[in-house]
């Protein structure tokens, strides 16, 4: 139970009420007297805190503060995911280290205010293509975004609908766009009314090798979920969408003695600096 002590601030709206159960909705918490103080790392009392509270099993969940849009009227914050896909949660805020009143009539939206995760709006992945490549190798991310919109950039762009404000493999960006010409790699997305579905290209920005997983986040929804058919497994019994390699060039020499023995030089990109992450294996043998 998290104690309540007064306070002088309230929360008039919630902008979106709703979101992805893998979090990632950027909501806005709309009212009066919150915070003056955005950037107070001395002083871990100041500030603005946000957390959900399920609204049965009383489990919490925070919400990341967005402190560069946060002001004393409006507090942004970054929903994190819930572990049930359809939940309600109430929503709390502490101002300066106090929570603000719940017995105070209208602080908290002239009742209850509740954030609902829902399925339905949790944006969905349903395979990338190709499965493997060296890092920065384009990919094709399918699913079901819910917008044929990707980010503001967009031909024709309509700042009243959703759109997909980004999109990763791994923790790194995965990039719609030509960097160097600002033009859209490639898409192809329709919606029939109900559902917007379809494919688009971006190329990460990570080098490294590794089993990476793609999400995307779109504006007043959240992050994507993956569908199951959409994973793989690697080596390691880690589930992942799209797995990087290295490229080797050349061998040299290409042949040696069959009793072993020869030194030989391998050259290509993507490898790695750390001696202990590499393997070589030659007819079966590891080296």
């Amino acid at each position: 139970m998290i104690p309540l002590t007064n306070g002088a601030g309230r929360v008039t709206q919630l902008v979106p009420n709703r979101g992805s159960f893998r979090g990632g909705t950027y909501l806005q918490i709309r009212g009066s007297g919150f915070s003056e103080h955005q950037f107070t790392l001395n002083d871990p009392t100041k500030g603005n805190q946000v957390v959900f509270i399920h609204t049965t099993s009383r489990f919490v969940l925070g919400c990341d503060i967005i402190t560069s849009d946060t002001t004393s009227t409006i507090i942004f914050c970054e929903t994190q995911a819930s572990n049930i896909p359809d939940s309600n949660y109430e929503v709390k805020v502490k101002v300066d280290g106090k929570w603000l009143n719940d017995d105070k009539p209208g602080t908290f939206c002239g009742g209850t205010c509740l954030f609902y995760y829902r399925n339905y709006w949790t944006p969905a992945i349903s395979g990338v293509e190709p499965q493997s490549g060296v890092p920065g190798t384009i990919v094709d991310v399918c699913g079901m975004p819910q917008t044929i919109q990707i980010s503001r950039l967009s031909v024709g762009f309509d700042a009243s609908k959703r759109e997909i404000s980004k999109s990763f493999l791994g923790s790194e960006l995965c990039e719609p766009f030509n960097i160097a010409t600002n033009e859209l790699i490639g898409a192809h997305m329709s919606c029939d009314g109900v559902r917007c579905s379809g494919c688009y290209k971006c190329q990460p920005a990570t080098k490294t090798v590794g089993s990476w997983n793609s999400s995307f986040i779109v504006s007043d929804n959240g992050r994507s979920k993956r569908e199951k058919g959409s994973y793989l497994v690697d080596g390691n019994d880690e589930a992942y969408t799209f797995q990087t390699y290295a490229d080797v060039s050349t061998i040299s020499p290409n042949s040696g003695s069959k009793m072993g023995g020869q030194i030989i030089t391998i050259t290509g990109r993507f490898f790695t600096n750390t001696i202990a992450h590499v393997t070589v294996v030659v007819e079966g043998t590891i080296k």
